[in-house]
């Protein structure tokens, strides 16, 4: 019923150091994913139909990561039509989805609210505090969680980072540039942590305020749930003094986008904050036994 995404996604939804919060709006973001399995034969008819001599030499797989990696370069609308070309009636796992999210803050105070495949979602917290609140807007259920009693279970489920993973990020800038969503933009190719590859569109044309929203986020899940941060990937946005605008990157044999679409400096109601009254409580144990 609650997606392990929608658990996490309040906390690693930004990367981190501790930063004077000012920040008090509206941000909204679109998330794409693409299961690159479910797309092999289409890419494949695509390698035949422009084979080069020069690729003689190349396995199957390797033709097939080359294009993978070329997905890199089409747009939204150019990989939906290919996820929607691709669909296999036989094949379980989601070919194409695309979610909006709004996130609010207000101080030290954050939400986020979205859909996705298991419906509507609300994730409030606060960065000054443990407590993480987990709702389910159609059903009128929330679940409370305790960052210090959970980390255990948190780590498991996010994976920690090591300082051999951590090595595995690193960004380069191609020094290409345009604008994105009304930001002048550079891009930033390399590799994740995980040592997959990611492009960045990283935009420095942001107040102080902006930029501790993004980078205090990770220092949470550090500080309460004991989860180690990516120390490469949050110094190089620190060094740079920057934000992805757009962050595209190989992960579980997805490609995954983000996009941050739009950011108003607006005054926020502490609604956006608050559980409903008539929401029923949910635990940790009882969640994760309807996964």
């Amino acid at each position: 019923m609650f997606g392990k995404k929608v658990i996490l996604l309040g906390l690693i939804f930004f990367t981190s150091v501790c930063l004077p919060q000012t920040f008090e709006g509206k941000i909204v973001a679109k998330e794409i994913s693409l299961n690159i399995n479910s797309v092999r034969s289409a890419l494949m008819e695509e390698t035949e139909a422009n084979y080069d001599e020069s690729w003689d030499n190349l396995s199957d797989e390797e033709l097939f990561q080359m294009q993978v990696e070329k997905l890199f370069y089409r747009n939204n609308e150019e990989l939906k039509i290919l996820a929607m070309n691709s669909e296999d009636p036989g094949y379980e796992e989601e070919t194409y989805s695309e979610y909006l999210s709004e996130i609010w803050v207000k101080g030290s105070k954050m939400s986020i609210w979205g859909e996705d495949q298991d419906g509507k979602y609300a994730v409030i917290f606060d960065l000054n505090s443990p407590a993480t609140y987990i709702l389910k807007p159609d059903e009128k259920i929330v679940i409370e969680l305790d960052l210090n009693k959970y980390s255990q279970q948190i780590k498991q489920m996010m994976g920690d980072y090591t300082s051999t993973n951590e090595d595995n990020f690193s960004m380069t800038s191609t020094g290409k540039t345009k604008k994105i969503n009304g930001y002048g933009c550079t891009l930033y190719k390399g590799t994740n942590e995980d040592g997959d590859p990611q492009q960045l569109w990283v935009t420095t044309s942001i107040d102080a305020g902006l930029l501790a929203v993004f980078v205090n986020l990770m220092e949470y899940t550090s500080k309460f749930a004991g989860i180690l941060i990516n120390e490469k990937e949050t110094n190089f946005y620190k060094s740079i003094g920057g934000i992805p605008i757009v962050d595209k990157h190989i992960s579980y044999d997805n490609l995954n986008i983000s996009e941050i679409l739009s950011v108003e400096q607006i005054t926020v109601p502490d609604s956006k904050f608050t559980v409903p009254s008539d929401y029923k409580k949910m635990s940790w144990e009882q969640m994760m036994n309807q996964e």
